[in-house]
């Protein structure tokens, strides 16, 4: 069905001159300070935003109403940055890479990390409303930032090396990137030096970026579409059973066709947690969801399947630090 939809398309690049040429030309506007106004555009309405951070970083935001399916094929020209893909959208997108499906956006995996290698096709459907940032930085620049934090210049090295690692993420940006944007959303609309926020924003981004990197252990592996596309379903198969207790690593792993050391090690690469700590987090994310909406500490406890209230209550306070019912007088 692609080729009923307009198609563009983009050569991202981490130089700004180039960034700004490639998508001007794909979309056939002209780039006038710093923006592109797309309101006479058939297939989206709103502006992409273009900031260069320095010689090696550069930045794009997009904020637009599509009025069509949109098809966009990513080709870079070259593989030495990395992408940083933050997406807030009213609905999610459909990203193919080597030809599998993965679902990125609104719901979970709102934030991407995407080697320059890779050759991507993105699906954006009618109506969707979309609020992404981008952020394009040379390995060789964001080696140069962890290692100001960490000092340990052979991890870098073979997080960087495109023959050992693939730099693939998926996740869900955490609150405090959730407010930078946030506050970015507020400025970029109404300040007329929209450009020194979104430079901010960027520096800000990164730094909290780099803190999750560094405080996780980062996987060093090749991986494929298709072990992406099986993790991805994993993760899925995880967030559909949150009513019942953890499947089992043995479980999971023969389900994603790996071994459960590989599985653990790939999930965690792509997911940034492991597969039971991931389980958690969402089961006790559903819990304060139900508890926000009126249901009572039992009827919660009952529902994700907890064999007791006090097994629930202890698992709640040991992650938010709170117990449910002051949760609930204090929310």
């Amino acid at each position: 069905m692609f080729y009923l939809m307009e198609k563009f398309i983009f050569k991202y690049s981490n130089d700004y001159i180039d960034l700004c040429e490639s998508i001007s030309r794909s979309l056939n506007c002209e780039i006038i300070n710093n923006s592109i106004n797309l309101n006479n555009n058939d297939n989206f309405k709103g502006k992409y935003y273009f900031s260069k951070v320095d010689e090696d970083t550069s930045c794009l935001l997009i904020d637009v109403i599509y009025q069509k399916d949109t098809f966009f094929e990513i080709r870079n020209n070259n593989s030495e940055f990395i992408a940083l893909c933050y997406n807030i959208s009213s609905s999610n997108f459909e990203l193919f890479i080597d030809e599998q499906i993965f679902q990125v956006g609104s719901d979970q995996n709102n934030l991407t990390t995407l080697d320059s290698s890779l050759d991507c096709d993105v699906i954006i459907k009618k109506d969707c409303k979309a609020f992404n940032f981008y952020i394009f930085i040379s390995k060789k620049l964001l080696k140069d930032y962890v290692l100001k934090k960490s000092g340990n210049l052979k991890r870098l090295e073979e997080l960087i090396e495109t023959s050992k690692n693939t730099i693939v993420r998926f996740e869900r940006m955490n609150y405090l990137s959730s407010f930078v944007l946030a506050e970015l959303e507020q400025h970029i609309k109404k300040d007329m030096f929209w450009s020194l926020f979104m430079k901010g924003a960027v520096y800000e981004l990164l730094d909290i970026y780099i803190e999750n990197l560094l405080i996780s252990e980062t996987i060093v592996a090749k991986v494929t579409a298709i072990e992406l596309n099986n993790i991805l379903i994993s993760q899925q198969h995880l967030k559909n059973a949150l009513e019942d207790d953890f499947p089992g690593i043995e479980n999971l792993s023969q389900k994603a066709a790996m071994s459960p050391t590989k599985y653990k090690n790939i999930f965690k690469k792509i997911i940034g947690t492991s597969p039971k700590s991931y389980f958690l987090m969402q089961k006790l994310e559903k819990g304060k969801e139900m508890l926000i909406a009126g249901n009572s500490v039992n009827e919660v406890s009952i529902a994700l399947g907890y064999k007791s209230t006090s097994h629930f209550v202890s698992q709640f306070r040991g992650y938010y630090g709170i117990t449910p019912k002051d949760y609930i007088l204090k929310y």
